[in-house]
């Protein structure tokens, strides 16, 4: 079987995970299903936006706000380095999600033209270590 690209988009569009790409400005270019199942945003809701309209309001476990310091999408552009960080994404309703995201770099030809980040529900390893703590 030769793997092709319609093969890869079914695979991506398919995923559990979260997975979208932003270009060099961070404006959202793609939003997978999974991306819509955590954030309870769809496709049609986020695509075209600038994530840093603080649409998803990423936070710190110190409540510190990301989209304009410590993004780590916005870094991972910055210098090209891949990061896995763990951070809390605003739901549509309100509510706020814990998630680990990984940011990746995306080249196209050599240049670095935006970046991947790949994010999951991290909901139950945070209950397990707040089990641990009591």
């Amino acid at each position: 079987m030769i793997i092709t690209n319609d093969m890869f988009k079914t695979v991506i569009e398919n995923l559990y995970e979260g997975v979208f790409f932003v270009d060099k400005t961070r404006k959202l270019t793609y939003w997978n299903s999974g991306a819509e199942r955590i954030s309870g945003y769809t496709a049609k809701q986020i695509l075209g936006k600038q994530c840093t309209n603080n649409i998803l309001s990423h936070i710190d476990y110190c409540g510190n706000r990301l989209c304009s310091k410590g993004c780590p999408i916005y870094d991972t552009i910055l210098d090209s380095k891949e990061r896995t960080t763990e951070l809390f994404l605003h739901y549509k309703n309100g509510h706020r999600v814990p998630v680990l995201v990984k940011s990746i770099p995306y080249f196209e030809d050599g240049k670095l033209v935006g970046a991947i980040q790949i994010f999951l529900d991290n909901s139950e390893k945070l209950t397990y270590k707040q089990e641990l703590r009591h």
